[in-house]
């Protein structure tokens, strides 16, 4: 590629640039005003420092993340030929570039923000959407990958669209070249061979301040569950009935949700109607328990014959195929967002919903002997966590069917917002090592 023309065709073409990262990403996502209708959503492939606010100051994890990602990439560049001086100037480089981005995005902290949802809700056409980039190609991107008929993209960023638009230019073309290349290869580093993986796990450990390392057999069982998540699943509950213990769990699920009602009802700071509201969104919270009702079907995917990154490229177009397909189309609701093998659990607000993964129903939280005050102190607080998420900061600017919407009387909401910043306060002050204080605004 030398020139700008030559760098928008590769972008273009979903079957050259499908695994390099292109500066924008696509999928189709739950509309947050209507949660009943997918929606195009379009967003920055994210940062190599993670945080956008890094790139203004490195905090101790910024300065972790550069030196464990351009370890691994000048290892890896190397041996693709580059020399390890060409191969720190690329890392600065992207460093440099990326920098230009990351000052129109949201950090982490605004992510984590109240008003978070008001300012990521931004509905365009496609051609609003292309008009926005100017000089990227972002219809053209978004045919290419055959999202096309698209009606509605949600651009969290708007900003993000706008500098991407003004950077895309011939004397930024060398700076994006070596952004795509470099990123391509850190994303690639675990698919290849035994060189490459240890070194990640030098620098993920050397990231979490871990040490030793886990079994081949369950790194490769780490790996299936990311790739093939419902198939082996299926493996896991035809061996393990747990039919049993799904409705059990899903008992104690009505019985929390009936106390949480209690609650409400006998709330003195909440006005009459904003509680009306919020039992009304109790009461439709879905209770979901060990496994989904629903599961993707791979019975049309065939890996006989494949090495393993062959196998990871059927599999990615194969859930490409799948997520084109819902363009446009309503949300088949049923379907879970984590893999029910994990220890934990979720709310998903745009289901209002509970999830109580299997993985989590076993030890401590759960076992058939467990007498009954130790399960509502494992499981039991477990679920009453996960419905509080209905009410949270961020949840409760959710209604009763998962849209995102204001069903609060205005000086309730006002009043819940200033509980909340007491939290937040009093995290503040707490020291966690050393000179480090806690982030408030980050626990929910």
């Amino acid at each position: 590629i030398s020139s700008l023309e030559e760098l928008t065709e590769f972008i273009c073409d979903y079957s050259r640039s499908k695994n390099v990262p292109t500066l924008l990403g696509f999928g189709n996502t739950p509309s947050l005003s209507d949660s009943s209708i997918y929606v195009l959503e379009c967003g920055a492939d994210g940062f190599i420092l993670q945080d956008p606010a890094e790139y203004q100051k490195k905090s101790i994890a910024g300065v972790l993340l550069d030196k464990s990602y351009r370890k691994i990439a000048v290892e890896m560049l190397t041996r693709l030929g580059y020399s390890p001086k060409e191969a720190n100037g690329m890392f600065n480089d992207v460093l440099a570039f990326e920098k230009l981005l990351a000052e129109v995005c949201l950090t982490i902290e605004e992510w984590n923000s109240p008003d978070v949802y008001s300012m990521i809700n931004n509905e365009f056409s496609l051609e609003e959407a292309d008009e926005l980039a100017t000089n990227y190609p972002l219809a053209e991107s978004v045919k290419g990958a055959g999202y096309g008929n698209a009606k509605t993209l949600l651009i969290d960023e708007p900003e993000y669209i706008k500098r991407l638009g003004e950077v895309y230019a011939e004397e930024n073309l060398d700076a994006i070249k070596n952004y795509m290349i470099l990123k391509y290869v850190l994303g690639e580093v675990t698919y290849l061979d035994q060189q490459a993986f240890e070194l990640y796990l030098e620098a993920t450990k050397a990231l979490s301040g871990s040490s030793g390392r886990l079994s081949d057999e369950k790194y490769a069982y780490h790996f299936v569950l990311s790739a093939l998540c419902d198939p082996l699943e299926n493996c896991y509950l035809k061996k393990h009935d747990a039919t049993e213990t799904k409705a059990q769990v899903e008992e104690l699920c009505y019985q929390v949700r009936d106390y949480y009602r209690q609650m409400l009802e006998e709330t003195d700071w909440l006005s009459k109607e904003t509680v009306a509201e919020a039992i009304k969104k109790l009461d439709k919270i879905t209770v979901n328990v060990a496994y989904p009702e629903k599961r993707i079907d791979y019975s049309g995917l065939n890996l006989n014959g494949l090495f393993y990154r062959d196998c990871l490229d059927a599999i990615i177009d194969f859930n490409h195929q799948l997520d084109v397909e819902k363009t446009n189309q309503p949300v088949e609701e049923g379907y879970w967002i984590m893999s029910t093998l994990e220890c934990n659990a979720y709310y998903n607000p745009q289901e209002n919903s509970i999830n109580i993964l299997l993985g989590i129903l076993g030890g401590n939280f759960y076992n058939d002997d467990m007498p009954t005050e130790e399960v509502y102190a494992g499981i039991g607080s477990v679920i009453g966590h996960e419905i509080s998420h209905a009410f949270d900061t961020n949840g409760a600017q959710f209604d009763e069917n998962g849209d995102f919407r204001d069903w609060w009387a205005d000086e309730d909401y006002d009043t819940f917002q200033a509980r909340a910043q007491k939290l937040i306060d009093y995290f503040d002050s707490i020291r966690v090592c050393g000179i480090i204080k806690a982030n408030g605004a980050l626990f929910q």
